[in-house]
């Protein structure tokens, strides 16, 4: 070999400069055997994947990458894999090799904690917002705590996935508030005059049948007719299913009863609730 002094160093036993020249013409090089590697481990090192790609491999294996597309510069690495006992994420630490980001599967990014992925955001069904907190292990829950207010405040879910709602201080107690079991519409309303709304939960509207006679239309039907209403009015009136039309998937018939005469009354205001599957 000769240097940039001219004179013969052969084998390679010094330092040698490149007199602010560069070094041209390498060749490729592959992903087991890098153009540029060291004595003692060959299969690690940089080599050229393609055109603007070059690459890192380490032992073999190609760990990082940067390609231009576009006009752009990318930065690849590998998504991560399974060892087994856990997975070890692409993206990790130094002092803890199994936490980090990786992708699990095409179409992920995978939070994973000690070899365990606990977060992973999907293009799931073409969504745009699909997040999906993993189930814990066994016997335990998995639980979304509200940082910086209090230990153990904010939504523990129980091993089939039923959120359940827990304040700063209380125990987690399973299934106690899931979908199945809370309110799917519920109205207050005018019902004198020309029926308004004044507030609601998945209500399209009010209809006046008669004196005392309405029909509320949901927005969201429910799977069925075998869904549960309650109801109240106020002093002196009550609440009962009406009787001039049947209940269906998606409207329910109220009427208005004067407790005092047992006459259809139009209540001032009223209050009612549903549950039942959607």
């Amino acid at each position: 070999m000769i240097d940039n002094a001219l004179s013969l160093v052969s084998p390679w036993t010094g330092n040698m400069g490149a007199g602010g020249f560069r070094l041209d013409n390498l060749g490729d090089g592959t992903v087991s055997t890098p153009a540029i590697n060291f004595n003692a481990d060959t299969n690690t090192g940089i080599y050229r994947v393609g055109a603007d790609t070059i690459a890192l491999t380490s032992g073999g294996t190609r760990a990082f990458s940067t390609t231009l597309a576009s006009g752009t510069v990318y930065a690849q690495i590998v998504g991560g894999v399974s060892s087994g006992a856990g997975w070890i994420p692409g993206m990790t630490f130094l002092d803890d090799a199994d936490t980090g980001l990786m992708s699990i599967t095409r179409g992920t990014i995978d939070l994973v904690a000690d070899g365990r992925r606990i977060l992973q955001a999907s293009a799931y069904a073409s969504a745009s917002n699909y997040l999906i907190v993993v189930g814990g292990q066994v016997a335990t829950p998995v639980i979304l705590d509200v940082g910086g207010i209090g230990e153990r405040q904010g939504i523990a879910c129980a091993t089939d996935f039923q959120p359940v709602a827990i304040a700063a201080g209380q125990q987690m107690r399973a299934n106690t508030l899931y979908q199945e079991n809370t309110p799917k519409a519920w109205c207050h309303f005018e019902g004198t005059g020309t029926p308004k709304i004044r507030s609601q939960f998945n209500i399209a509207s009010i209809t006046d049948i008669g004196t005392g006679d309405f029909r509320l239309n949901f927005n969201r039907a429910f799977a069925s007719t075998a869904y549960a209403a309650i109801g109240m009015a106020d002093a002196n009136n009550d609440l009962v299913e009406s009787a001039t039309g049947e209940k269906d998937t998606t409207s329910y018939p109220i009427a208005c009863i004067a407790s005092t005469t047992a006459n259809a009354a139009d209540p001032a205001t009223a209050y009612i609730a549903f549950w039942g599957p959607q």
